[in-house]
């Protein structure tokens, strides 16, 4: 019963999310009080990182930071790898938006290493893209490329047109940061093609 409480409650709080972080909070705070209730470990760590992510998007990013080592210290005691791999991106991104930079690179190279030893090409490729990104804010455009051009090839591989979009958008970007004007238009081409594609008009101009 607690258990499905603190399912039900997790979900109302990413429901939330995009709309009243208050009531995502408040959604949260409960998902966490009923997997405590259910003393079920994994679902305790989500109850974390759900409250993690609230406090992400309410821009208070040192809470967010200690409910996401609070899942991540669940998911070590539990190995679930997977989880840990998660976190340790989740924190990456958390980091990155404190703007410790470095830092946030060595989070993100701790999770691609879980990763790509559970071949899991999804996370593979995201993991990738956020290294890019994490290396385009440090204007290392070359290395940026490097991770933008490896996630771009993963998610043609395994046909997945929004990130196949999302990073012919990135390539486009720092090959204008690297005056490769032909690759730049070339990639910026497909970014725009795919948003209409996908629908996502606002992104297309």
């Amino acid at each position: 019963k607690s258990a499905e409480k603190a399912v039900a409650a997790m979900y109302l709080s990413d429901f939330f999310s995009g709309k009243q972080l208050d009531s995502a909070l408040y959604f949260a705070e409960k998902g966490i009080r009923y997997a405590n209730q259910s003393k079920n470990d994994s679902l305790l760590a989500k109850a974390y990182n759900t409250k993690a992510v609230t406090f992400e998007y309410k821009g208070v990013l040192d809470s967010s930071l200690i409910y996401h080592q609070k899942a991540l210290k669940k998911r070590i005691q539990l190995k679930d790898y997977i989880g840990i791999a998660d976190s340790y991106n989740n924190i990456g991104v958390v980091t990155e938006q404190k703007g410790q930079l470095r830092e946030a690179a060595e989070w993100y190279f701790k999770a691609l290493k879980i990763y790509e030893k559970s071949k899991d090409s999804s996370k593979i490729a995201m993991t990738n893209s956020n290294l890019g990104i994490t290396y385009k804010q440090l204007q290392s455009f070359e290395k940026a490329l490097q991770f933008y051009t490896k996630a771009n090839l993963i998610y043609q591989k395994i046909n997945d047109d929004f990130g196949i979009t999302v990073t012919s958008g990135n390539i486009g970007s720092v090959n204008l940061d690297l005056k490769n004007y032909p690759a730049a238009m070339e990639y910026s081409k497909k970014a725009a093609i795919g948003y209409e594609k996908l629908g996502y008009k606002r992104y297309v101009p």
